[in-house]
C-alpha cells in the first residue's frame, strides 16, 4: 500500500531527524546519462539539507533508481548504528520502488514497439479479452496503411515524420474510443477494432 509506505517513510525520517529523500528512476541507462528518469519525492520536510546518504539500484534489465537522503546541518549528525538503520530502510525502500517499476517496463517491452506504440502482442491480449463477451458482435475490425507516408519521410525527414505519424495516430486512437483499440504493425501499417456507430467517424 503505497500511502502507507509514504506515512512510514515520513515517520522514519523525522526519527532520524533526516529532511528530505529524493528518488530518481531511469527505465534504461540510456535515460539514466540523459538525465532523462522519473523523480520521486518519498519524503519531505521542507527543511533545507545536505546529501547524507546516496544509495543506486539496478535491476536485471539495466533499469535502475537511485535514492538520496539529505539532512540539515543543524541537526545532531547521525550515528554509526542510526546511519545503518536509515541505509537498510533506504534499500528497503529502493526494492520496492524497483520491483514496481520492473513491473511497468516489462509491460511496456511487451506491448509497445520501441516508438510507444501499441504491437501485435497487445492486439492478440485485446482481441483474446473481447472475443467471448457481448461487446464482440459490435465490433469493426480493421488493417490499413498510411498510403505513400515514405515521401513525408523523404521529403521532410524522420523527425517531421514520426511528429505526424504520431499526431495521425493520437487522432485516430481518439476517435476508436476507450471500447476500441489501434496499434501499429511496424513502419506505417495499422491495426484495430472499434464499434461500428465509430467506424462511420473514422
Amino acid at each position: 500500500n503505497v500511502p502507507l509506505i509514504e506515512d512510514l517513510l515520513i515517520r522514519i525520517s523525522t526519527m532520524f531527524r533526516l529532511s528530505k529523500g529524493i528518488t530518481h528512476v531511469y527505465s534504461s541507462p540510456q535515460e539514466e546519462r540523459e538525465g532523462k528518469g522519473e523523480v520521486l519525492c518519498c519524503f519531505d520536510r521542507h527543511i533545507e539539507g545536505v546529501e547524507i546518504l546516496s544509495i543506486r539500484a539496478v535491476t536485471s534489465v539495466m533499469s535502475s533508481a537511485q535514492m538520496k537522503i539529505y539532512m540539515s546541518p543543524d541537526e545532531v549528525p547521525l550515528s554509526p548504528e542510526e546511519l545503518a538503520k536509515v541505509e537498510l530502510v533506504v534499500r528497503t525502500t529502493l526494492s520496492f520502488i524497483t520491483r514496481n517499476r520492473l513491473k511497468d517496463i516489462v509491460y511496456d517491452l511487451a506491448y509497445y514497439d520501441e516508438f510507444g506504440y501499441p504491437n501485435l502482442r497487445f492486439w492478440n491480449k485485446s482481441m483474446v479479452e473481447i472475443l467471448h463477451t457481448p461487446a464482440f458482435g459490435s465490433k469493426v475490425f480493421f488493417r490499413y496503411n498510411l498510403r505513400h507516408f515514405a515521401l513525408v519521410h523523404k521529403e521532410y525527414g524522420s523527425p517531421v515524420g514520426d511528429r505526424v505519424m504520431k499526431t495521425h495516430f493520437k487522432g485516430l486512437e481518439k476517435r476508436v474510443g476507450d471500447g476500441g483499440f489501434l496499434g501499429r504493425l511496424g513502419g506505417d501499417n495499422y491495426i484495430g477494432f472499434c464499434d461500428k456507430a465509430q467506424m462511420y467517424e473514422i
